[in-house]
């Protein structure tokens, strides 16, 4: 072993056989393997797998290139990162604060904080702003979607109850309308329809039954009009009598 205490300046190359320690360990090359260790610990290249190890924080002011695996269990700060390989990280990933964070226990994403989040535990998403989709837009399990809203047509097909302003429990009525309806077209209905329990009109016949008072313009029949009750038009200006069939004119 060679110890040199003042300086020493070479002019060509230095060659060393065995291990290189500087001040007890403050710099230290193991000629077996070529292994460095600074301070110890605290920078340490292992020289048969090229593993390294840093005890403090590691600053890298251009762009860093990975081929392999990147692991980090701690925090870290990057500027420039390109990965061409996995990137596994233990902790909570946050990029400019909180513009873009991933929760490593859960899983759950936000971006701005609530602009967009995905709960990771069970996939509930929230959008802040608008969503807009492009294709088709399908709700329901993979097996089988029960709302479907194509992207070209805006067409709208469900195999649910569809509820308008408001909710309802009666499965037998797949539309609920809590409100008013205006339709600029035709309403076409291939069942009976009923308003209540004083309107219907049978589909398979035509028959209309009404509870209530029929007002009407200039009426044209182009078949029979059967009248159970008393017919009185004009406040007594005719009169027919349903029972007798007396018939009285004034």
């Amino acid at each position: 072993a060679s110890t040199l205490s003042g300086a020493v300046t070479l002019g060509s190359t230095l060659t060393v056989a065995s291990d290189v320690n500087v001040n007890s360990g403050k710099f230290k090359v193991t000629a077996a393997d070529g292994s460095l260790d600074i301070a110890t610990n605290k920078f340490n290249i292992d020289g048969l797998t090229g593993n390294t190890a840093l005890a403090g924080t590691l600053s890298v002011t251009q762009a860093a290139s990975l081929s392999d695996a990147l692991s980090v269990s701690g925090a870290t700060s990057v500027g420039s990162l390109a990965v061409t390989g996995t990137s596994s990280m233990s902790g909570n990933l946050a990029i400019a604060t909180n513009k873009f964070t991933v929760d490593a226990s859960s899983g759950t994403l936000a971006v701005n904080t609530n602009s967009f989040t995905v709960n990771g535990a069970n996939g509930n998403t929230e959008v802040g702003g608008t969503l807009g989709v492009s294709s088709t837009l399908s709700v329901g399990p993979s097996g089988g979607r029960k709302l479907t809203i194509a992207g070209d047509s805006g067409n709208v097909q469900t195999e649910g109850i569809v509820a308008i302003a408001g909710s309802h429990a009666d499965t037998s009525k797949e539309l609920y309308v809590n409100g008013d309806i205006h339709a600029t077209g035709t309403i076409y209905a291939g069942g009976n329809v009923d308003i209540g329990t004083k309107f219907s009109v049978v589909a398979s016949s035509g028959d209309t039954s009404i509870t209530g008072a029929l007002s009407a313009g200039a009426t044209t029949l182009s078949s029979t009009l059967g009248v159970a009750g008393d017919v009185n038009v004009n406040s007594g200006k005719l009169v027919v009598t349903a029972a007798s069939g007396n018939t009285a004119i004034a």
